[in-house]
């Protein structure tokens, strides 16, 4: 096979190609170019005026006609054989790459050069005019390769260094082997021939150093084939729009006279968006990705006999709209059945249609004029964008169009296309059986995977010609995988591109960069959710490490809270788990005062760098069932617990006094702590995936301070609290088993409110100091006589802060306003100062 094999440049159409660029390249080739379009076109207007309106140009219309006629010649000659160089030359002919496959399995001989794209022969065409295959080796392969333009943009999305990527390359293969793996690859991914994509990858699977070396940079053959394909479709879309005579560049539906074959509908059109302009806004060169099996749906449904209408359902930002652009796209290039080739697309605007009214009849006149515009047209699709609020009590402007679809859904006499989410769709859609039976309901999933990579690659471009970037390829997937942990009450696409609007902004804006990549995305993320990077560093590694020290530093005592906690904390950071749950539930048990609250205030300050990502819900003022609501919303009021999670979805959830509140409320708890998702009172579902959620109570206190007077270790400490609070039927045993743990909290000694006083005393030394500069001291005589004065069994540490509030604030108070202690002084606190 060897001796067949040839890599050789001449007498190949693709070197006529390249030779026929350089020459294109000249400066006075390009000079010449750019003054054939003018004179080209100056000679078609000329030419036009002397045979249809010689009076105009009286005295010189037969003197120039011979030298229009010329330079028509040559800007038609120039447009053939550019356009000959664009269709023919500059690309392989279909089935190329299979013919040459079996003239090798013929032993017949095969120029691989013939098959090269034009990319890969530009940049290897030197090469392979001075050297045989045989002679070249692998890294001087690479170095050609790599300076391709289409390389360029694979090398420059990935983010590397192209003279590493050489440097990695061993050379111990024959370049004819990577050659026909490459024609492999090339067949496989149904090219037409050898891209230089195709070349770079077959070096990556044959080279252990490129591997190795691109691990490094976290890349994997998925990504490579994915930057190919992405790579391959600009170049694709650069060339249609270069090619004059191309033929997608034409469409052969509709006509001149395609909009008199709509009826007369001028009220219909002054309350509605024809599609048809949105589409040419996106240019012909729309591409809906991974939304197909949508599309044919609604085809299927709108080419019914008899007529038939459709809902997509699916929740905000998925993509609704845009699959409903699909479609219409698809009108539009007559690719759907005959019986709706023809049919113009109108998006009822439904701020236009209640702007300027008085009166609920207005509204219902106007809709009801413009569906029997529709109607009558015989050939009109109405979109209506979250049709059913024309089934709810508000309906359009407080107006109930229900009454005024409904004939028009029974006759079948036009085309209906809704939009719709999934709660209300449920509640005024498909629950009315009559009303429902009237529409194909299509719904509209989330895009994962492969085509949401696609999406974001299709929507970078976008963003980077706004912010004048460069989006990585690594960037996109950081992307993608910080949007569905952190981002997950929102949906795909959108909140990837969300997040990557953001990111790319963030980083050009504020930093001044111009290639984003996966650091900038997490350094954003942190900054938006007040978070630590999404990479564990090293400092952060530390903290995690010590979350127990960090946490005793503010809470005394209570060992075994602390430390369930901070496991919990570790494994989901670590990301050892991945659970849709909360990042970890506790249930706490114990007295008052003895460092609850105090503890969940602690872990908020650890884990998420700031207390103020704790939220308290007092559960006493939760005590009807009516009140459930009030957490959950309805579907015209937010709910306070729902709209909290969406907001920040990283907080630490305090729900205080659990026991009492409602047991339909407690309820809501088994769904939270099993699944991490609830239902919000509008339909949509609000993941607590990133949260920690702390209950406590102060149930069972009694049985804690009896079994600890019995020397029970921790262990049958909580079984036997368990078993009580069960018996007793203050938590049912479900709810109990859900949370990660259950803690009890041990009654304070006087021992342990002493070293409450030194922390208490501490917090108000730094105080004082940053606002008077005044330092203070305390005595231990004085830190015994507060422990003593400050401590109650039943109360805990509460007595405390008022001992220390009346006894040591107080006196400060007098002596700073007595001027006996001023700015820069220091002072000791003794007993006999405060006793």
């Amino acid at each position: 096979m060897d001796k067949n094999l040839i890599v050789q440049t001449n007498g190949t159409a693709i070197q006529k190609a390249v030779n026929l660029e350089k020459i294109f390249s000249i400066f006075l080739a390009k000079f010449i170019f750019f003054m054939i379009y003018p004179a080209g076109i100056l000679s078609i207007i000329y030419i036009f005026l002397v045979n249809f309106f010689p009076n105009a140009i009286v005295g010189v219309a037969t003197t120039w006609l011979g030298l229009a006629y010329l330079l028509l010649a040559v800007f038609l000659v120039f447009l053939a054989i550019k356009s000959f160089f664009v269709q023919r030359l500059k690309r392989v002919p279909i089935g190329a790459l299979s013919e040459l496959k079996e003239n090798l399995a013929k032993n017949e001989p095969v120029n691989l050069f013939a098959v090269f794209s034009f990319g890969l022969a530009k940049a290897t065409s030197s090469l392979f005019s001075n050297k045989k295959i045989e002679a070249i080796t692998l890294k001087e392969l690479s170095q050609y390769l790599l300076q391709a333009d289409d390389m360029s943009f694979i090398i420059l999305r990935l983010g590397l260094n192209p003279a590493d990527v050489t440097n990695a390359l061993e050379n111990d293969q024959k370049v004819a082997d990577i050659l026909l793996a490459a024609v492999d690859i090339a067949i496989a991914d149904n090219h037409n021939g050898i891209c230089s994509g195709d070349l770079f990858f077959s070096l990556y699977q044959a080279s252990a150093g490129l591997k190795n070396y691109l691990q490094n940079f976290q890349v994997e053959a998925t990504d490579i084939k994915s930057l190919i394909d992405w790579q391959n479709k600009v170049t694709a879309e650069i060339e249609s729009r270069q090619g004059v005579f191309n033929a997608s560049s034409f469409r052969f539906s509709g006509g001149v006279g395609k909009d008199w074959s709509f009826g007369y509908t001028v009220f219909l059109r002054k309350f509605s968006v024809d599609l048809t302009e949105s589409i040419e806004n996106y240019g012909l060169g729309l591409e809906i990705i991974g939304r197909d099996k949508e599309i044919k749906q609604i085809e299927d449904a709108l080419s019914r006999a008899g007529g038939a209408n459709v809902v997509l359902v699916g929740n905000a930002g998925i993509g609704k709209h845009t699959t409903v652009l699909g479609f219409a796209k698809k009108v539009i290039d007559g690719e759907v059945p005959r019986g709706i080739a023809h049919d113009d697309i109108l998006q009822i605007d439904t701020e236009a249609l209640i702007s300027g009214v008085s009166s609920e009849g207005d509204i219902i006149q106007r809709f009801s004029a413009c569906l029997s515009e529709a109607a009558a047209a015989g050939n009109i699709i109405v979109l209506i964008e979250n049709i059913d609020n024309l089934f709810s009590a508000q309906g359009i402007g407080t107006a109930d169009l229900t009454a005024v679809l409904s004939p028009y859904l029974e006759s079948g006499a036009m085309h209906i296309i809704g939009t719709s989410e999934v709660g209300p769709y449920n509640k005024y859609i498909a629950a009315n059986t009559s009303l429902a039976n009237h529409f194909v309901r299509v719904s509209v999933e989330e895009p994962q995977g492969e085509n949401l990579v696609k999406i974001l690659e299709d929507t970078a471009p976008t963003i980077e010609s706004r912010t004048g970037s460069i989006v990585t390829f690594e960037a996109i997937k950081a992307v993608i995988k910080s949007a569905q942990r952190y981002m997950v009450n929102l949906t795909e696409p959108e909140r990837s591109i969300t997040l990557l609007e953001g990111a790319v902004t963030r980083t050009t804006t504020e930093r001044g960069k111009t290639i984003v990549i996966d650091s900038d995305v997490a350094d954003y993320i942190s900054e938006k959710f007040e978070l630590p990077a999404a990479q564990a560093g090293e400092k952060e590694k530390t903290k995690l490490l010590n979350l127990e020290k960090i946490m005793h530093e503010s809470v005394i005592g209570q060992d075994e809270a602390i430390k369930a906690l901070a496991g919990a904390m570790r494994r989901a950071r670590a990301q050892v788990t991945d659970s849709p749950k909360p990042i970890g539930s506790f249930l706490f048990l114990g007295p008052t005062g003895v460092g609850k609250t105090e503890t969940a205030k602690a872990l908020a300050r650890a884990y998420f760098d700031n207390a103020n990502n704790m939220i308290r819900f007092d559960m006493s003022e939760y005590q009807t069932k009516a009140d459930i609501y009030r957490l959950i919303g309805t579907k015209d009021e937010t709910g306070n617990l729902t709209t909290y999670v969406m907001e920040k979805p990283f907080s630490l959830l305090l729900f205080d006094e659990i026991e009492k509140a409602d047991p339909d409320i407690l309820n809501l708890f088994l769904q939270i702590l099993d699944e991490g998702i609830l239902t919000d009172g509008r339909g949509q579902k609000v993941s607590f995936s990133n949260t920690i959620i702390i209950a406590t109570s102060n149930a069972g206190s009694d049985v804690i301070s009896q079994t600890l007077g019995q020397n029970a270790n921790y262990d049958q400490l909580k079984n036997t609290l368990s078993q009580y609070l069960i018996e007793q039927h203050l938590f049912k045993a479900e709810l109990l088993n859900r949370f990660t743990g259950v803690i009890a909290f041990s009654p304070l000694d006087q021992k342990m409110i002493a070293e409450v006083a030194k922390l208490l005393i501490k917090n108000l030394q730094s105080t004082v100091l940053k606002n008077k500069d005044i330092k203070i001291e305390i005595a231990p005589d004085a830190i015994d006589y507060l422990a003593a004065a400050g401590f109650d069994p039943k109360m805990g540490a509460r007595p405390m802060q008022r001992t220390i509030a009346d006894k040591v604030e107080n006196m400060l108070a007098e002596k700073i306003l007595k001027n006996e202690i001023k700015k820069g002084d220091g002072l000791t606190i003794t007993k006999e100062m405060i006793s």
